[in-house]
C-alpha cells in the first residue's frame, strides 16, 4: 500500500486516525503503522480502508493515480444503492432479499 495516497486521502476527507480505526474495526496505532508504511493491510481491511476513504483498493495500492472510485454513486440505480447500503451495514440477509427482488 502506498502510504502517500493513505495518508492524501485521510487529509482530504478530513478523517482522523481514531475516526478510520474505529469506522474500520482495527485499532488507531495499527492506522499509526499503515501511514508509516510498516503495516500492510490484508484484502478484508484494504477493502474496508478504500469503502471509508470512497476510494479504490488500485488507489490505496498505487495501481493507479485517480483517487475517485471506479464506481460512481449517481450511475447506480436505487436497488443497487439499497443492496449497498445493506451490505454497508453487514445485513447479508437484507442484501440478498434485495438481489433475489430485482
Amino acid at each position: 500500500m502506498r502510504k502517500e495516497n493513505l495518508a492524501f486521502l485521510m487529509t482530504k476527507r478530513g478523517i482522523s486516525e481514531v475516526q478510520l480505526a474505529e469506522e474500520i474495526g482495527v485499532s488507531e496505532r495499527t492506522i499509526f503503522h499503515y501511514k508509516q508504511g510498516k503495516y500492510v493491510p490484508d484484502s478484508r481491511t484494504l477493502t474496508k480502508l478504500a469503502t471509508a476513504l470512497r476510494t479504490s483498493s488500485d488507489y490505496l495500492l498505487g495501481l493507479t493515480e485517480d483517487p475517485t472510485s471506479h464506481i460512481k454513486i449517481d450511475n447506480l440505480t436505487q436497488q443497487d444503492k439499497e443492496v449497498i447500503e445493506a451490505l454497508h451495514r453487514d445485513d447479508k440477509i437484507e442484501a440478498i432479499r434485495l438481489i433475489a427482488s430485482h
